[in-house]
């Protein structure tokens, strides 16, 4: 309950506040979407870090509750490593670390997209959580700014778009895939598909994000279109 009321005051705070940039940080601490990865890797010693509540998360034939905190560490250059504390407030259920990485095997350039390899619950304690298969997530995802298609597409100037798509195992097994596109100055959408996630069924997640104050945001969102969350990012680089 203390960390919950810490988590809303935060975003209390984060509004009373102002300006622009945010932490691309994902719920699970490596940099992502949502609950999905993309091919961004924190720069070498930054840090993005992140916290996050979520209402009737939905597994099995029950849900929970989550408190999520945690984040993600540039290694090196190329090299990520993350992780986050779950608590629940389902009884009996036991707080979980799941750690994960991401390498970058490819950089994004105008002709083509990024790509990096990775894996989420390293030690297997998410999927053990939830009952689902008892696996480390490993995926491989590629990105790439998709403003100019969109462009051509639409016809008219757009505002910056970017895609990815990727395949992995445990919670990633399948394929998945998102979009993040700028609304405007400090703001902007998440959404993604997983076609076999965690809730061991097809699953699109959707979010808006606020950016108050330099490298602080606030992001609010649904799982599944049933679940809601809230959280805060920050981002923090040496240079």
């Amino acid at each position: 309950m203390t960390k919950t009321i810490v988590l809303f005051l935060c975003i209390v705070v984060s509004f009373a506040l102002a300006s622009v940039v945010c932490a691309d940080a994902s719920l699970y601490g490596i940099s992502g979407l949502i609950e999905t990865p993309d091919d961004n890797i924190a720069p070498k010693d930054g840090v993005n870090l992140c916290g996050s509540y979520i209402n009737n998360f939905e597994f099995e034939d029950s849900d929970a509750s989550l408190t999520m905190y945690g984040g993600a560490w540039g290694m090196s250059t190329g090299l990520e490593v993350g992780g986050v504390q779950i608590d629940s407030d389902v009884t009996g259920m036991p707080s979980r670390f799941v750690m994960g990485g991401k390498m970058r095997l490819s950089k994004e350039t105008i002709t083509k997209p990024g790509m990096a390899i990775g894996v989420v619950d390293l030690g297997k304690n998410l999927t053990d959580m939830f009952g689902v298969e008892k696996e480390a997530s490993a995926f491989v995802v590629v990105g790439k700014n998709l403003t100019p298609a969109a462009e051509r597409w639409s016809g008219v100037v757009s505002k910056p778009v970017r895609g990815t798509i990727g395949a992995g195992t445990g919670i990633y097994r399948g394929i998945f895939g998102g979009l993040e596109f700028s609304m405007s100055k400090g703001t902007g959408v998440k959404v993604e598909y997983l076609s076999k996630g965690i809730r061991d069924k097809s699953t699109v997640n959707a979010s808006l994000m606020f950016s108050p104050m330099n490298r602080l945001s606030v992001e609010v969102g649904t799982l599944g279109m049933n679940s809601l969350f809230g959280g805060v990012r920050f981002s923090f680089q040496p240079y």
